[in-house]
């Protein structure tokens, strides 16, 4: 299963390069935000009709890394860097620390996970509909 994914993965990275090369050589540059944005949308639709396809998971999480709050906080640093070290720009590095300990404390995954569990109106987790672990 992990080959056949890996193969894949290798499958749809050559096809990409293949397809940049020919269109950074054949098309000029303007139309290339298009071609992958009909590329995105398209990756999309199979999403939707292919909901179970390991390829287009492994897509998701990688396009939604920036989204968590991990990923924000990296390319928020990496931001903050620039060019080199001696260009520190200090807001993006102390927004990314402000996501990351607001995301790592314990008040923020009991609101999250609040909002996941039905429990009734006593609070008795010995009477509730679910748990959520």
């Amino acid at each position: 299963m992990l080959l056949v994914l890996l193969i894949r993965i290798l499958l749809f990275a050559a096809i990409a390069l293949t397809i940049r090369y020919v269109f950074t050589k054949a098309i000029p540059q303007k139309h290339i935000a298009w071609r992958v944005g009909i590329l995105l949308v398209a990756i999309l639709t199979v999403s939707f009709t292919l909901p179970d396809d390991v390829t287009i998971q492994s897509l998701w999480e990688l396009f939604s890394f920036p989204l968590t709050p991990l990923g924000a906080s990296l390319i928020l640093i990496g931001l903050s860097l620039g060019n080199s070290v001696s260009n520190l720009r200090p807001q993006p590095a102390a927004l990314a620390l402000a996501i990351l300990l607001f995301s790592s404390t314990p008040l923020s995954a009991r609101l999250l996970v609040s909002q996941l569990e039905d429990i009734p109106g006593n609070r008795d987790l010995a009477t509730a509909v679910a748990i959520v672990v």
